[in-house]
Formats: structure tokens, C-alpha cells, sequence
């Protein structure tokens, strides 16, 4: 779920365009508006903030941005267990390490350890491997490096032909 949508439908910034399924727009609209009762005309073609905490359906384009109801369902990034992916506490220094889980509710929820052998540990039921909390967490990012024939020819140490 896309938390920067939400916001800014919570706040009036945007709409939502009905154009997916009633549970999605059930969804979308209580996490929005939790206080309010419910989508009750899953018919309309437009959501948007009434009040602070209360929202309206309409048939007409509102004034403000509207946005697709599939894109609050855009795929997050998420880690898997075992991933190798970038920490930070202060998001100015990241370094790789390897993920094992995640726990919303705590202040530093992207727990890790430092090595493969730790993964195949806890895998194996080790439970005493320790593991470190950081407050952020993005993918790493391996980029494919590109070569040009003469440099991979002289990084390989052999000559390359290319088929047609």
C-alpha cells in the first residue's frame, strides 16, 4: 500500500478514480478515513476528503489531482529473507548486510545479520545467531558493469566473434 497516496488523500490533495475492484476501494478508503463508516457507494467514479476525518463520492471529476486506485497498490519493495540489502539509521551512511526480517512496530525494524553463514544458520534452526535493528532499508543495486569487446577481451584474456 503506497502511504504517500494515503496521506494526500487524508489531507484533500487528491481523489481516488474508482477503476479497480469494491475491496480495493474499501481498503484505500479506511485506511484513509478510518473514523468514517465505510465505503456505502462503491458506485461512484470519484473519493475524495469531505472533512478532516470523512470522505465523498461523486459521478464528477473533482478540481483536484485524481489518481487510479491501482496505484495505491503498486508494488512496495520489500526484502526477502536471506537478501543481501542496504541499512542506515540516518539514511547518509548504508551499508550491505543481510536481511532476516521486519517488525512494523518497533522503532528499528529491519533486523540483519552480517553473513551468509548466519542465514544458513538460522535456516538450519540456530536461534542464537544475533541479529542487528536499523530504521531504514532499500535494495541493493548490483550494476551490471559494460564493456566494450576490446576490454572484455582483455579482462577475460581471450578474443571474442560475434555470431550473425
Amino acid at each position: 500500500m503506497d502511504k504517500k497516496l494515503i496521506e494526500q488523500l487524508q489531507n484533500g490533495e487528491i481523489a481516488v478514480k474508482n477503476d479497480g475492484t469494491v475491496e480495493e476501494l474499501k481498503k484505500v478508503i479506511s485506511l484513509a478515513f478510518p473514523k468514517d463508516i465505510g465505503v456505502t457507494y462503491a458506485d461512484r467514479k470519484y473519493y475524495f476528503q469531505w472533512s478532516r476525518d470523512t470522505w465523498i463520492a461523486s459521478y464528477g471529476k473533482p478540481s483536484i489531482k485524481v489518481v487510479s486506485i491501482k496505484d495505491f497498490f503498486k508494488d512496495e519493495w520489500t526484502p526477502k529473507f536471506g537478501e543481501k540489502i542496504l541499512v542506515s539509521d540516518d539514511k547518509k551512511e548504508w551499508i550491505e548486510q543481510y536481511f532476516i526480517s521486519y517488525q512494523k512496530e518497533v522503532k528499528y525494524p529491519y533486523f540483519v545479520v552480517f553473513s551468509k553463514s548466519c542465514i544458513n544458520s538460522l535456516r538450519a534452526g540456530n536461534s542464537s545467531t544475533i541479529s542487528y535493528p536499523y530504521k531504514h532499508a532499500k535494495p541493493l543495486k548490483e550494476e551490471t558493469p559494460e564493456y566494450t569487446m576490446e576490454e572484455l577481451t582483455e579482462k577475460l584474456g581471450h578474443t571474442f566473434k560475434i555470431k550473425k
